[in-house]
């Protein structure tokens, strides 16, 4: 009984010493700054019922965009210039590359991506990979209205 205490003890003390040391290596590995930059983020949640919600207007500036596919589908999401959205696929100036790419895989546990995003001014589309539709339009306007 003695024994089987002091082997629960031993492995406890390892537990506790492993806890202690991934705990120290997060704290001691994110910088620290004065002051933590505020960054707004816009969710984006896309379903078999396309993107919720359907259109974002905000002022320029930077901006963390979460895209949440809630779909069992594994899907890549292209953010475009909005005039490129409508083109054909057949149509020239429709292979332009895509501003930012996004995959999402339920199967790798990718579900949910955020990233940092500065858009210039104007209107942007974040489609499905070469498809016309669903879409969600992101509105960059100087007044964010």
């Amino acid at each position: 009984m003695l024994k089987a205490r002091m082997v629960y003890l031993r492995s406890f003390c390892q537990f506790a010493k492993v806890l202690i040391l991934l705990a120290n290596t997060f704290l001691w590995s994110v910088p620290m700054t004065a002051q933590s930059a505020k960054v707004e983020t816009e969710i984006i949640e896309f379903s078999y019922h396309g993107f919720s919600p359907h259109k974002i207007v905000r002022k320029p500036g930077a901006f963390m965009l979460s895209v949440h596919n809630v779909t069992k589908n594994a899907l890549t999401f292209e953010l475009v210039p909005a005039a490129q959205a409508l083109l054909p696929s057949t149509a020239a100036g429709a292979n332009t590359p895509p501003l930012k790419s996004i995959s999402l895989d339920h199967t790798t546990g990718s579900i949910n991506s955020r990233q940092v995003l500065t858009l210039s001014p104007g209107t942007y589309t974040l489609r499905i990979n070469g498809k016309t539709g669903p879409t969600i339009d992101i509105v960059i306007s100087p007044t964010g209205q």
